[in-house]
């Protein structure tokens, strides 16, 4: 569920990024088809960027390392409600929308079955009294009789949606509408959805324009239809957003040059990567052997925190971890020692101490001997370590010398 919560927070954040950009810099721009491919890229990143996490490496001596990385697991069992909470209520939203999605195409195929089409090239027209709207579904087109219209109205309607029948706007719609379902608790997504009909509509005001239609012939049209009923939200229809587009018809060209704008998403993915990195903790001994090691949370559901060390900023600070058992186990092969310790043994040690003092060493936690070096890495499934006073504060003088506490993936045999 942590990675569910983690990925839906990072798809979020990635497609507000692409609006923001769209509406301070494009959306009042007239290069329609470039507008539209740049949103639907803006989607289909918004799901695949997400999937990526970047990952730093920071070194550390064991002085440095002087905080407790321990994992505090105090109150797991609200962790556990919340995120119940929080599965039930998603999935309620997604069934909910899905359902009303399948409703509205069923309402069609209903209007279809009374009504009947015919086919006219590559669309099919439906008319009927029952949908008080013109519009559009897959390349389906659907021209309301109840209302007296002019020839002229009556034509520059149907090349309307004619226009976004060949352009394949139920293409757009159908991947936006998806999408919307996912992330449905983001107000920006249904923003987004807006700006992509909207730009649909502009697209097809201009390929009716490009047919020689006059301009002031259109608006006037435009206007008269200005009052419209609400259409189904996966359709196109002539009715919608007739005020911006009658003042997008009265814009001049704008320039190539204002494309140019796009290469902002550069810099704004980085940040966005740089927002969620994750950092892998190299830990140097003082001798000259190292040895790479990183506390890992907990394989349990739920946020964490862990201590890290910012090389930037110079300071330790503490950072939200969130991770599955699954991820954790993965992390755990960086984690855990390369090579099996009992091949070079001085080399490949856990933690590098003096010959007079030993760390606490608990596997599973049960005590064992100070030499592990036959514990076989495989096996480990994560390592945590305390240090100074939290490990005193833990195991009492027991713990003076530092706790080192081993997990295994499955029970271990110690020889």
């Amino acid at each position: 569920m942590d990675v569910l919560a983690l990925y839906l927070l990072k798809s979020a954040v990635c497609n507000a990024v692409f609006l923001v950009i769209y509406t301070c810099f494009l959306k009042n721009q007239t290069f329609f088809r470039f507008n539209r491919y740049y949103l639907i890229i803006g989607i289909l990143l918004s799901v695949l960027l997400p999937l990526y996490t970047y990952t730093y490496e920071v070194t550390l001596t064991p002085n440095e390392l002087n905080t407790n990385t321990a994992v505090q697991t105090n109150g797991v069992d609200s962790n556990v409600f919340w995120i119940s909470v929080f599965l039930t209520v998603y999935a309620l939203g997604i069934v909910f929308l899905l359902g009303r999605y399948l409703l509205g195409l069923l309402k069609i195929k209903a209007v279809l079955k009374r009504a009947g089409f015919s086919q006219v090239q590559d669309y099919r027209l439906v008319q009927t009294k029952e949908l008080k709207s013109s519009f559009s579904v897959f390349n389906y087109i659907f021209i309301d009789n109840s209302i007296d219209l002019s020839e002229t109205e009556r034509q520059l309607i149907l090349a309307h949606e004619i226009a976004h029948v060949r352009q394949h706007h139920w293409a757009d719609l159908l991947l936006t509408q998806l999408f919307c379902i996912i992330l449905w608790f983001n107000p920006l997504t249904w923003i987004y959805r807006k700006a992509i009909r909207e730009n649909h509509e502009y697209l097809a005001d201009q390929a009716v324009l490009q047919q020689g239609t006059s301009a002031a012939v259109y608006r006037a049209v435009l206007v008269n239809q200005c009052i419209g009923t609400q259409v189904f939200s996966f359709s196109s229809s002539f009715y919608q957003y007739n005020i911006p587009r009658l003042n997008m018809l009265s814009r001049p060209p704008s320039g190539s040059v204002n494309k140019a704008t796009v290469v902002l998403i550069l810099p704004a993915i980085g940040l966005f990567y740089m927002s969620f990195s994750e950092t892998l903790v190299t830990i140097k001994a003082t001798s000259t052997k190292s040895v790479e090691s990183r506390p890992v949370p907990a394989p349990m559901s739920g946020s964490t925190t862990t201590s890290t060390f910012s090389p930037k900023a110079g300071k330790r600070f503490t950072k939200p971890v969130i991770k599955s058992s699954k991820r954790a186990a993965k992390e755990a092969a960086v984690l855990a020692i390369k090579n099996k310790v009992s091949a070079q043994p001085a080399a490949n040690a856990l933690i590098t101490t003096s010959s007079s003092t030993h760390p606490l060493y608990l596997l599973d936690g049960v005590e064992v001997a100070s030499n592990i070096n036959d514990i076989d890495k495989n096996t480990i499934a994560e390592i945590r370590v305390l240090k100074d006073e939290a490990a005193v504060k833990e195991f009492g003088e027991r713990g003076r010398n530092g706790v080192v506490m081993i997990y295994s993936k499955t029970p271990l045999t110690i020889p």
